[in-house]
């Protein structure tokens, strides 16, 4: 691998990271606390039941941070602050990051394909539910409770909110599910390849480098030598022997 400008390589993983981490920090904002229907379900207990809860929300947007922090981590210990212990670690912790991405990625595809079956489920209708904000007894006064998205529904004889399936939740999911992938799978070969290369260190290859130019210059100033300067030398020799 001493072919290889392992300064270079580095520098493209790392931008490839950046990115990717920054766009599931993006998708994980816009993911945290998100209600599967619209409005959300209320209720204690059924607004987390029927929505991304707190510790869920916590989860992906901590792993989207540390995936950042890792990043500049490893920029830091590769251009900055080299040693072999410090890049073990860089090793361990990517390798983690990696699991922990591809797990990430499992449960918010998961998460999708909920919301994608619920649509399913509903085909066109809406889910109802008894709410204080609709709490009337006819329906000319649940007519006037639009606002709130109450409609009387002849069924229960009642006033209902009526919930629809949040078209725009899926296509978060999604995004969540699609950058922990990239990111888990450009964690993996970057990881492998710091595994690889663990014996050649940046200094090392520096150094080969400039062996190998001083190399190039001293070949170079030979061939440039004046002929006559060559014979010079040889009857100077001649001479002294013959002394």
């Amino acid at each position: 691998m001493s072919g290889v400008d392992q300064r270079k390589i580095y520098q493209i993983f790392l931008v490839f990271l950046a990115m990717f981490s920054f766009a599931l920090c993006i998708s994980s904002f816009v993911s945290v606390q998100q209600c599967y229907t619209t409005p959300c379900y209320s209720g204690k207990g059924l607004d987390t039941l029927w929505s991304v809860d707190g510790g869920v929300s916590f989860q992906v947007v901590g792993m989207s941070l540390a995936s950042f922090a890792h990043v500049f981590g490893s920029y830091w210990i590769l251009f900055k602050s080299q040693g072999d212990m410090k890049k073990g670690m860089l090793i361990g912790v990517t390798a983690v990051l990696s699991l922990f991405l591809l797990i990430q990625s499992v449960f918010w595809g998961q998460e999708s394909n909920m919301v994608a079956g619920l649509d399913y489920h509903l085909n066109g209708y809406q889910f109802y539910q008894d709410s204080s904000d609709c709490n009337v007894l006819n329906s000319k006064d649940c007519n006037n409770l639009s606002s709130k998205s109450c409609v009387w529904v002849n069924a229960f004889y009642a006033c209902q909110k009526a919930m629809s399936v949040n078209d725009t939740t899926k296509a978060k999911f999604d995004a969540v599910t699609v950058f922990s992938v990239l990111l888990s799978l450009t964690q993996a070969t970057f990881c492998y390849i710091l595994h690889t290369w663990s014996d050649d260190s940046l200094e090392a290859q520096t150094l080969s480098k400039q062996r190998s130019q001083a190399a190039q210059q001293s070949t170079q100033f030979q061939t440039t030598l004046n002929p006559q300067d060559d014979q010079t030398m040889t009857s100077y020799q001649t001479e002294n022997v013959r002394l």
